[in-house]
C-alpha cells in the first residue's frame, strides 16, 4: 500500500483531536475579534502561549504515525520498520514552520492545504533531508492530510466564523454558510483540489471533500 493510500485511510476522529493540540483554545472574548489572526499567534508550540514542547509535538507526530501504519495491511507499509522511527521527527520539524509563516488564518484557508503544505515545506527544506525516497513521501502524505485538518480547524473557531458570516453576507444576503460545519477529508497526496464548490460560498479546497470516519 503506498504513502497516498495510508493517508487517505486515518480517520477524522484520529487526527483532529491531535490537530486541535497544536493549537491554543479561544478564551472569553474570543468572538470578538473582527479581523484576521497571525498563524503564529495560533499555535501552541512557540510564543508567550506556549503550552507544548517540542517532545510534546513528537509525541503527537507519532501518535499520527502510528494510526497510518495501523492501517496498513499486514506486509504492505510503504516504508521498512527502521525508516518509520525517522518520519515522525521528521514531520515535527516540518510542522513547527507553522509558528513562523507570514500568513493569517484567512489567507490560510484562502490558499487551501496544498499550498500550505509547499509553504511548510519551503520553510523547513531539510526537514525530510535525511529521508529515504520511501519515507518522504510518507511524510508527505502524513503531511497533506495534516494540513487539511489544520485549516478546518482555523474554521471552526468562532473567530473565524463570525468574520466570515459576516463578511460573505455583506456581499452576498441571504448566503452566510462560509465553511462553517463543514468536516474535512484527508488529503493522501501533496496535490491541488478542483475548485467545486466556489460558488456556494465555500472555499474551492473544500469543495470535494469527504470524511472518513471511524
Amino acid at each position: 500500500m503506498d504513502a497516498g493510500a495510508i493517508a487517505t485511510r486515518l480517520a477524522s476522529g484520529v487526527i483532529t483531536p491531535l490537530v486541535k493540540k497544536m493549537f491554543v483554545s479561544e478564551g472569553p472574548g474570543a468572538g470578538l475579534v473582527d479581523r484576521p489572526v497571525r498563524i503564529s499567534s495560533l499555535v501552541s508550540f512557540t510564543g508567550e502561549k506556549r503550552r507544548l514542547t517540542d517532545a510534546d509535538l513528537h509525541k503527537l507526530t507519532r501518535a499520527l504515525l502510528r494510526s497510518a501504519m495501523g492501517s496498513a495491511p499486514v506486509g504492505e507499509r510503504p516504508v521498512a520498520p527502521d525508516e518509520e522511527d525517522a518520519v515522525a521527527p521528521a514531520l515535527a520539524r516540518t510542522l513547527m514552520h507553522l509558528g513562523e509563516l507570514e500568513m493569517d488564518d484567512v489567507q490560510a484557508v484562502q490558499m487551501g492545504p496544498q499550498a500550505l503544505l509547499q509553504a511548510l515545506k519551503a520553510a523547513g527544506p531539510d526537514a525530510t533531508r535525511d529521508l529515504s525516497a520511501d519515507a518522504a513521501q510518507l511524510h508527505d502524505a502524513l503531511l497533506a492530510t495534516a494540513c487539511v485538518h489544520i485549516l478546518h480547524f482555523f474554521t471552526q473557531r468562532s473567530t473565524f466564523v463570525a468574520r466570515t458570516l459576516v463578511e460573505h453576507s455583506s456581499r452576498r444576503p441571504g448566503r452566510g454558510h462560509f465553511l462553517a460545519g463543514r468536516p474535512p477529508q484527508p488529503a493522501p497526496t501533496a496535490r491541488s483540489v478542483a475548485p467545486a464548490g466556489h460558488e456556494r460560498g465555500v472555499a474551492p479546497w473544500q469543495g470535494a471533500t469527504r470524511v472518513v470516519r471511524t
